[in-house]
C-alpha cells in the first residue's frame, strides 16, 4: 500500500452485484487474464479519466468501474492503476465498485444503483413459539430478524448500508419463491450453480415459509411389511450400554435408546417401550457427575 497510513476495506454481503472497495491513501491496481479492447467505447489509450469508467476485453465481456469521486487510470495491455484525479503516481482515497454488465440494459441498472453499498450482516433470531428466546451473533452491517407462528415462519433481511440511493442486492431462485412485495429488476440476471440470480430493490427483505408440521413420528402409517423387520432390529438393538465415563457418549446412547422407545411406541410395542424407558431411567440413575 505504500505507507503505515494506507489500507483498504472489503465489505463482502451475499448477493451484491458489485465488488466494492474502500482504498485509504492506496495505490490500487486490477489485472486481467484477458487485453483490455476497449475503454468507455473507444480504443484504449494510455489514461483515462472520470467517475465511471466501462472496459471491454478480449474475451466479450463488459465491466465497469465506479468510483465516488473522479479517478484517473493509467491502462495497460492487461492492467490498470488508479490515482487520485490527474496526479499520477498519486495515492487513491475513496471507493470503487466493479461490476460485470452482460447488456445494455445491465449497464443502465447497474449505473443507477451504483451509489449505495451494503456493509455487513447481523443476525437475530426470534420464535414465538419457544417463549420469545433469541440468538444473535454478529457481524458488520444487516440485520436477519426471524418469527415463527404456528404454520409460518416469517424471515426479514435488513442491510446497514453506505452512500446515497436505492440498494441493489441480487435474489436466487428460492428467494424469490418466498419473497414477499419484491421489487425484481428483470433484466439483470447472474448465472449461479443453483439458477439465475435477479436483481431486488431495497434495504429489506420478506420471506413466508409455510412450516410443515411436526412431530415425534413420521406423518403416515409405517407399511405393513416392513413392521416385522422393526421389531426384529429393535431386539437386536435394544441392549444399549451408556458408558459413565465419558458424558458425551453418555448423551448419544441415551438418545439411541429413546429414539427406540418411539419406535417401539409407534409399532404397537407396548413391552418394548417399558423395558427401554426402564433403561433410561436407570442410566439416569448412574449418569456421569
Amino acid at each position: 500500500m505504500g505507507n503505515d497510513d494506507s489500507g483498504m476495506t472489503i465489505p463482502i454481503v451475499q448477493g451484491m452485484p458489485y465488488v466494492t472497495v474502500e482504498y485509504k491513501n492506496a495505490s490500487p491496481t486490477i489485472v486481467t487474464v484477458h487485453n483490455i479492447v476497449e475503454i468507455n467505447g473507444q480504443s484504449p489509450s494510455t489514461h483515462a479519466t472520470g467517475e465511471r469508467i466501462a472496459l471491454k476485453f478480449s474475451n466479450g465481456d463488459t465491466w465497469i468501474i465506479y468510483a465516488d469521486h473522479t479517478l484517473t487510470m493509467e491502462v495497460f495491455t492487461n492492467a490498470i492503476d488508479f490515482y487520485q484525479l490527474e496526479h499520477i503516481h498519486s495515492s487513491y482515497s475513496g471507493t470503487v465498485r466493479v461490476a460485470k454488465a452482460s447488456s445494455g440494459q445491465a449497464e443502465l441498472i447497474l449505473d443507477e444503483f451504483s451509489t449505495k453499498y451494503p456493509i455487513g450482516q447481523f443476525l437475530v433470531l426470534f420464535s414465538s413459539s419457544l417463549n420469545s428466546m433469541h440468538l444473535s451473533s454478529s457481524c458488520v452491517g444487516g440485520r436477519v430478524d426471524t418469527e415463527v407462528r404456528a404454520d409460518l415462519g416469517t424471515l426479514t433481511f435488513q442491510w446497514f448500508t453506505k452512500g446515497s440511493g436505492e440498494l441493489l442486492m441480487m435474489s436466487m431462485p428460492h428467494h424469490v419463491q418466498k419473497q414477499q412485495n419484491a421489487d425484481h429488476i428483470q433484466n439483470l440476471v447472474f448465472d449461479t450453480l443453483f439458477g439465475e440470480m435477479i436483481g431486488t430493490k431495497g434495504e429489506s427483505w420478506t420471506l413466508d415459509f409455510e412450516l410443515p408440521t411436526t412431530s415425534w413420528t413420521a406423518p403416515r402409517d409405517i407399511k405393513l411389511h416392513w413392521k416385522s423387520a422393526i421389531k426384529d432390529a429393535l431386539l437386536d438393538e435394544q441392549e444399549i450400554t451408556a458408558p459413565v465415563d465419558n458424558i458425551y457418549d453418555f448423551g448419544k446412547a441415551l438418545s439411541a435408546i429413546a429414539r427406540l422407545a418411539l419406535i417401539a411406541e409407534e409399532i404397537g410395542e407396548a413391552d418394548k417401550v417399558n423395558v427401554l424407558t426402564s433403561q433410561i431411567r436407570t442410566h439416569l440413575g448412574n449418569a456421569p457427575r
